[in-house]
């Protein structure tokens, strides 16, 4: 992620929030393990909407329960069960989503990581996907995450987006260039 977007990122309320979590997660040297937990929460959110709309509503009492609850089995630092704390008492717990995407952007720049979107007219075999990888790394040389989207209006080729960098590669991108450079020649004879 280009660095004054993600400093950006970590002004905003939500930025905040991450970039408090990721110092001590990384001061404690377990910005895996914490990115790992907070996607599983939020992971777990998204996939019940009853449990991401209850959330805010939960009383005070029932909601330490809960977090402590979700620590012990899930083997939580209180560091981490505190962070839970603060965002309901803040009210800022609907940011949670937020929080965790610019946490893992934290990680990522951290570690000197890319995060590349492959977008392609159909979902790429695991040989299309190693040649695509090949050709993004020679470009980037640097450790990229992957994420492959299906975009049938594509008709061919591919997309590709490295942070705020995009490669266009399609058919259709390539089909409308020449469409319009034949359409900017000069024909002879021509009035």
């Amino acid at each position: 992620m280009d660095t004054a977007l993600l400093k950006g990122l970590q002004t905003s309320i939500p930025g905040r929030y991450a970039r408090a979590l990721f110092e001590v997660a990384q001061e404690q040297k377990q910005t895996s393990a914490i990115l790992r937990q907070l996607k599983e929460f939020n992971n777990a959110c998204e996939s019940d909407s009853s449990i991401q709309k209850s959330l805010p509503y939960f009383k005070e009492s029932d909601f330490t329960d809960f977090v402590s609850s979700l620590a012990c089995k899930l083997d939580w630092p209180k560091y981490l069960v505190h962070f839970f704390q603060i965002l309901y008492h803040a009210k800022r717990l609907s940011f949670f989503g937020q929080i965790t995407e610019i946490f893992e952007n934290c990680c990522n720049h951290a570690d000197n990581v890319l995060n590349a979107v492959i977008k392609t007219p159909t979902m790429p075999t695991q040989s299309q996907k190693t040649r695509i990888q090949a050709q993004v790394v020679s470009i980037f040389g640097k450790k990229i995450n992957y994420e492959y989207e299906s975009i049938p209006d594509l008709l061919g080729g591919v997309l590709v987006q490295v942070d705020n960098l995009q490669i266009d590669a399609s058919l259709k991108t390539q089909i409308n260039t020449l469409k319009k450079t034949l359409h900017d020649i000069p024909l002879k004879g021509a009035a």
